[in-house]
C-alpha cells in the first residue's frame, strides 16, 4: 500500500518524487516515513491534512521528510539504508506547562512519542502522532483522572489546546448547588 500513499504524494503540483517505507522506532512501534523530493519548500501540515481526507488513518505517514533527492542503488532501486533517519523534534520554540493538567499531558505526550522535550504548543501529529497513538494518550491520561476522548486528542493537536478544551468542557458542565 506504501505504493499508493507514494502516488499520492506525487500528484501534489510541487512534488516531484516520493517514496514510504516503514520503519520502527527505538519502542519496536512500526511507522510509515514518506521522503518526498519537491521543487519548494512544501507544507507538511496542509499534505497531512489532505492524505487525512483521501486516506485511512493506518495509511497516513508519521513523519513526512523533504529530502533533495532519493537514493538510489547501482541497479536503480531506491537506497532505504540512505534514506535519512527521522529526527523527531519540534521547530516551534519551547513553551513550557503552565498547569498541573499541562505537566500531566506534556508528560504522557513525550512518553507515548518518545521525545525527549515536548512543549505545550507542539504539534502531536507533527511529533508522530497518530490514531493508535491518541488511544494510548487517552489510556495514559485516565491514569491521572483527566478524561479525554480520541476525538479530542484528534481534534485539539497540543497541549495547550487540549487543556484549553477540557477546562472549559469542566466549566460548562458546571450545575448551580444551590437549595
Amino acid at each position: 500500500e506504501t505504493k499508493e500513499i507514494e502516488n499520492i504524494l506525487r500528484s501534489y503540483p510541487s512534488v516531484t518524487d516520493a517514496v514510504v517505507i516503514a520503519r520502527k522506532n527505538k519502542n519496536a512501534d512500526a511507522y510509515l516515513c514518506a521522503y518526498i523530493v519537491a521543487s519548494e519548500e512544501i507544507e507538511k501540515f496542509m499534505i497531512r491534512s489532505d492524505l487525512q481526507k483521501r486516506l485511512p488513518d493506518y495509511m497516513i505517514p508519521a513523519f513526512i521528510m523533504q529530502i533533495e533527492q532519493i537514493p538510489v542503488t547501482r541497479k536503480g532501486k531506491v537506497n532505504i539504508a540512505a534514506l535519512p533517519e527521522v529526527s523527531v523534534h519540534s521547530e516551534k520554540e519551547y513553551e513550557p506547562a503552565r498547569n498541573e493538567m499541562e505537566e500531566y499531558a506534556v508528560t504522557v505526550f513525550q512518553e507515548v512519542l518518545g521525545v525527549g522535550k515536548l512543549g505545550i504548543s507542539d504539534d502531536f501529529f507533527e511529533l508522530g502522532g497518530d490514531s493508535i497513538k491518541a488511544i494510548r494518550v487517552v489510556s495514559k491520561l485516565r491514569e491521572y483522572q483527566i478524561q479525554v476522548s480520541i476525538k479530542d486528542i484528534m481534534q485539539y493537536r497540543t497541549v495547550k489546546e487540549l487543556c484549553m478544551h477540557l477546562n472549559n468542557r469542566r466549566n460548562d458542565t458546571q450545575c448551580e448547588q444551590g437549595e
